[in-house]
């Protein structure tokens, strides 16, 4: 809200982080040098002849999808645009790391790990490419298990 209606300082950010269970922290920060500026638009190829080799884990790692297949190539051609041009800005793009539960194991959640990880000027952001109303595909894979049922769907009347 405070960005909405103007109350952050020129040149500042707020960044929030989980501080606890139920308690988040928002802390006023330095803005990139390049975010102050003129804001550029970032360009989506139609078509990808050779995917940037973080576009291409992201794709192959179907159990991390959180959008459907017929928006698959759609958030693929997205995230080659934003991959290429963070890179030709200077930025580092990386996948996005397992996160661990409380018994220190490995685990990847959509909302905590994101998918790609672009890092700018000291700033790192998590990206997280999901489809509204879209439950990943490792949910409905692990469904069945779960329940004990077939893995035929069939929606409540």
């Amino acid at each position: 809200m405070a960005q909405l209606h103007g109350k952050v300082p020129e040149g500042k950010w707020l960044q929030v982080s989980i501080a606890s269970r139920d308690e988040l922290q928002i802390e006023l920060v330095e803005a990139p040098l390049e975010s102050v500026g003129e804001r550029r638009p970032v360009p989506v190829p139609m078509r990808v002849a050779r995917l940037h080799p973080v576009v291409r884990g992201f794709k192959e790692q179907t159990e991390r999808h959180e959008v459907s297949r017929a928006a698959l190539p759609r958030a693929v051609r997205i995230l080659q645009g934003l991959a290429i041009e963070a890179e030709r800005r200077g930025y580092t793009v990386s996948s996005a790391p397992d996160g661990r539960d409380r018994d220190m194991r490995k685990r990847w959640s959509g909302p905590d790990d994101g998918h790609v990880v672009i890092d700018a000027d000291g700033y790192s952001a998590r990206l997280r490419v999901s489809e509204e109303g879209l439950t990943s595909r490792s949910y409905w894979e692990q469904r069945p298990a779960i329940v004990g049922a077939s893995t035929d769907y069939v929606s409540p009347c």
